[in-house]
């Protein structure tokens, strides 16, 4: 997917400009919540029998290299330790790149943990859900909002609101010296 946006970006301002729009710039990449929800815990396709979170960790951590609630929390950290270690190998065996890991499991559990530090009202229930049925894991077409998104931790089962995804995204920046990004957002 990457390669096509490049091919496109290079399509339109030229090789040398492309070239040096890439060596400028700064990547990263997201993965692992919606890998596990959608391909592992929801057990709507045959594959989500198929492993166990040890094999399902090995699984997705290899995919990449080739191209959270208690055992949420266990497969979280499970995973960022593997990443961790691919961040690593990729790093010694790649001398012309930089990676750097940007772990937010802790940030998270921060803002879980001291809600009412970061100006939340609420960590433990979704503002998007259906009902009292739990886990509603998504919003859907069905699914009551709460009133002041701002106020809670999550979206919905896993996912973060926008405000705490982007506590988490500057904590995370910060962690890994980057700082904040120029275009910050009100968080009052």
């Amino acid at each position: 997917m990457f390669q096509g946006t490049q091919e496109m970006i290079r399509m339109n301002i030229g090789q040398e400009a492309t070239n040096k729009f890439f060596a400028q710039s700064q990547y990263i990449v997201d993965l692992g919540s919606n890998d596990y929800i959608n391909n592992f815990l929801l057990p709507l396709y045959a594959d989500s029998w198929t492993y166990n979170g040890e094999t399902f960790t090995n699984y997705v951590v290899t995919s990449f290299e080739g191209q959270l609630r208690e055992s949420t929390n266990k497969l979280s950290r499970m995973f960022n330790k593997k990443s961790l270690n691919l961040n690593k190998t990729f790093s010694r065996t790649l001398p012309n790149a930089t990676f750097k890991f940007g772990d937010a499991y802790d940030v998270f559990q921060d803002l879980i943990d001291n809600q009412e530090t970061y100006g939340f009202s609420n960590s433990n229930d979704p503002c998007c859900k259906i009902a009292k049925i739990r886990p509603t894991l998504t919003c859907t077409p069905l699914s009551s909002l709460c009133k002041d998104r701002s106020k809670y931790v999550f979206w919905d089962e896993y996912h973060p609101t926008d405000r705490a995804n982007e506590l988490i995204a500057n904590a995370v920046l910060s962690k890994l010296g980057l700082g904040k990004p120029d275009n910050e957002t009100n968080k009052s």
